[in-house]
């Protein structure tokens, strides 16, 4: 017994390494070029990180209260005498000329903040100046969660579907190498320990991935 234990141990660690390799070679990223064309780099097998992350991409506008808290990481950019009026959706500011458009952009890039400037003719009731709203890309990924997460994007999840081929892997590998003690469990007993193993595989996988990446720094 204490010997199938260590050997399930073996199992576990290995099954963790071998999902984290597959994670780190199938890492990808959209990296923005000077004249705004993205282009996908990564990984010796970036291509599967790529087929995972299709996804069409929209924009909502951030409004009252979520409108308020983005705009205060901005705020600092504007004085006083620059707003003419906040309202529910943005501000309206001074109009603002092309030199100091583009700082704006600059600095709220730097921030983290998506921006949106149009002219604002003058109404009754409002100023005319530059419209300053907020806005945040929404991302429809083609691949749902569910599939996605376990396929990799989520090193616990993929325990889900990894460490079941792993699993079927090494049963099969310690049957055919004349260890029978596993294939003689009822079927309980199987699934009982498939369970074990997918449950610690996927805390396995969190721990080799952050002792690894500690490492790297």
């Amino acid at each position: 017994m204490v010997q199938f234990f260590s050997l399930f141990i073996v199992l576990l660690v290995i099954s963790a390494l071998a999902i984290n390799g597959w994670y780190n070679i199938t890492r990808g990223r959209w990296e923005t070029g000077p004249d705004g064309s993205k282009k996908w780099v990564g990984k010796i097998f970036n291509f599967w990180g790529k087929f995972l992350q299709q996804h069409t991409s929209g924009i909502e506008y951030y409004t009252n209260d979520e409108f308020l808290k983005e705009f205060s990481k901005i705020r600092e950019f504007f004085k006083d005498d620059d707003i003419h009026e906040i309202v529910s959706n943005g501000i309206i500011a001074k109009s603002m000329n092309a030199k100091k458009a583009a700082l704006l952009f600059t600095y709220a890039r730097k921030m983290g903040v998506n921006i949106s400037l149009t002219d604002q003719p003058e109404t009754e009731g409002h100023k005319s100046g530059t419209a300053v709203t907020i806005y945040k890309e929404i991302f429809k990924y083609k691949i749902p969660y569910w599939l996605r997460y376990p396929l990799g994007e989520c090193l616990s999840c993929a325990a889900s579907f990894y460490g079941t081929i792993c699993w079927i892997f090494f049963y099969y590998l310690l049957k055919d190498s004349g260890y029978t003690f596993l294939s003689e469990l009822s079927f309980v007993f199987k699934a009982g320990l498939w369970v074990i193993f997918l449950v610690s595989l996927s805390y396995l996988n969190e721990l080799v991935f952050n002792i690894n990446y500690s490492k790297s720094k």
